[in-house]
């Protein structure tokens, strides 16, 4: 029996045990899928409202997992100021890339994502297979989104 353990701070993570003596390597490298390690929550657009904004339906759990997470606020300048103070203004900015696994939830354009108290729209969503092409996660490009 032939086993590989991922381990992350001391917990096992996956595991997979093979019943041969040497695995084949296509079986160990479909054994290396993405490995989520945070919860979220997504609401799923449901469409328009009569005035043209976005209403959400169904709020459903997933898990993720974070390849980049950028929040904080840009220094704008405020247009409205004409005495030149050179006034700014703090705009909230986020930029975000998270992989959702294939066997949870698929986002789609116009969810709102809520991870860790930001809440995310998703701007793009592009399928990654693994190397035999199986489907291994979905990767999704979020803005932060507005209020509301």
């Amino acid at each position: 029996m032939f086993s590989i353990r991922i381990r992350r701070s001391g917990y096992v993570l996956y595991k997979v045990s093979f019943d041969f003596i040497k695995p084949s390597m296509a079986d160990i490298i479909e054994a290396m899928t993405m490995l989520p390690h945070l919860d979220c929550t997504i609401a799923k657009r449901a469409g328009n409202d009569r005035h043209g904004q976005p209403v959400y339906g169904e709020i459903l759990p997933a898990h993720v997992g974070v390849v980049k997470f950028d929040v904080g606020a840009d220094k704008t300048s405020v247009r409205s100021d004409s005495s030149a103070s050179r006034g700014k203004g703090d705009e909230p900015q986020a930029d975000a890339r998270l992989l959702f696994p294939a066997w949870g939830v698929q986002p789609s354009v116009g969810d709102i994502v809520e991870l860790q108290g930001a809440r995310l729209r998703v701007q793009t969503v592009n399928p990654r297979l693994a190397v035999l092409g199986r489907l291994d996660h979905w990767q999704v490009d979020c803005v932060i989104a507005g209020a509301g």
